[in-house]
């Protein structure tokens, strides 16, 4: 078994960044916001470099996050930032959200205003230099943090967005601080059931859907938001389950990219000896909110699925930058020929009549009585790649 040690010092070295890389970094973030300065002359509006590269906890290959702060006397801040943005980077898309930004090649430029007290908030972006300035405090090792980082993109379980519902980087950091290091946060989230409760010197009290997380970090900025409210249980568990693994048999290669590819689904499927359906679909519009429609899409098409008799023993999709790549995999191979159709209670005797006129000449089975309610088979179909097809088509 390889020396823990050793294979975090293996795993630091991959993820931090090279004397070269922070030195081209820096070239290329001062160069960005001397260009984005001298096109919002006459705004009164600063620049602040923030996320994770404002931390000193950035990976290699990590977009920058530039926040420009305007006064609170500006309206449609968005609008404003539009403006000097497409000026001096031609190429970047306006990404919308509960506030747009806009992304071009290495960067985030994203609009949010200059605020002293919480009050003044009136987006959560506004946080964004507060969130900066406490994990620049305090801190201790950023390293720690870049292999926290590096384990959970590795093992499928970064990224707080609707469709991933992980860890965030922020969360990361605030795990770090709390229980001070790479290992110590590994052993403390394995080691206790949820709900975890961490705070920072201050509580306040929360609303019950910010409380459905399994760790409940009170956000040191905002003590009444709940940082990690993103973190589903699945993505928890899994967590878990890697950070056990981990610590009781150390290897380099959890820090590997392990996430799943489609590659890897068609050969579960085969061991598992369930039918595949894969289907690739270009993604359309703002990436997270696509994914996160998709995610729901998925779900009403598995229950649709079930309904008519078909067992889905897993199914989801894997994220592309410009496309997905949809699958469900069936436990049942065929189905019988006919669904059951059922008409209104009989009790209500309002539709009874109707439904059977409209239904008697077409359904291969009825009028019968199914509980309260007059029922038909009628046919359906009995391929469930066939069925999923259609639907997944309709998207």
């Amino acid at each position: 078994m390889a020396d823990l040690k050793n294979v975090l010092d293996r795993a630091l070295e991959n993820v931090r960044p090279t004397e070269k890389q922070v030195k081209a970094m820096e070239r290329k973030v001062a160069a960005a916001t001397k260009k984005l300065k001298s096109s919002m002359k006459g705004i009164d509006a600063e620049i602040f470099v923030g996320g994770s590269y404002g931390k000193g906890t950035w990976l290699p290959g990590s977009d920058v996050d530039i926040f420009v702060r305007f006064n609170l006397r500006y309206n449609n801040i968005s609008d404003l930032l539009a403006k000097a943005v497409m000026k001096t980077f031609p190429d970047a898309r306006r990404v919308r959200g509960s506030r747009d930004y806009f992304q071009t090649k290495g960067f985030e430029f994203i609009p949010i205003y200059k605020i002293t007290k919480n009050s003044e908030a009136r987006n959560i972006m506004d946080f964004s230099p507060f969130h900066v300035g406490f994990v620049n405090e305090f801190l201790e090792n950023p390293g720690e943090v870049r292999l926290l980082k590096c384990f959970c993109k590795a093992n499928g379980v970064y990224g707080a967005e609707t469709h991933t519902q992980a860890f965030s980087g922020y969360v990361l950091e605030l795990l770090i601080i709390a229980y001070g290091g790479f290992v110590h946060t590994l052993n403390e989230i394995s080691n206790r059931q949820p709900k975890i409760h961490i705070d920072f010197g201050v509580q306040h009290k929360m609303s019950k859907p910010k409380l459905k997380s399994p760790i409940v970090i009170h956000d040191p900025v905002q003590p009444d938001r709940n940082a990690a409210a993103a973190l589903n249980y699945r993505n928890f568990y899994r967590f878990v389950y890697a950070a056990k693994t981990f610590l009781d048999r150390p290897s380099i290669e959890f820090f590997k990219d392990h996430t799943l590819k489609i590659k890897d689904v068609r050969t579960r499927s085969k061991c598992r000896g369930t039918k595949l359906f894969v289907r690739r679909i270009k993604a359309k519009g703002v990436h997270n909110i696509f994914f996160a429609k998709l995610a729901k899409n998925l779900r009403r098409i598995r229950t649709k699925c079930e309904a008519n008799g078909f067992v889905v023993y897993d199914h989801g999709f894997i994220e592309g930058t410009d496309c997905a790549h949809v699958y469900f995999e069936f436990m049942t191979l065929k189905t019988c020929k006919t669904r059951r159709h059922l008409g209104p209670p009989l009790h209500t005797d309002e539709h009874t009549t109707s439904f059977v006129q409209k239904w008697e000449g077409n359904a291969v089975y009825g009028p019968y009585v199914w509980e309260n309610k007059i029922a038909f088979d009628i046919t359906k179909e009995t391929d469930p790649v066939t069925f999923v097809s259609g639907l997944v088509d309709r998207l």
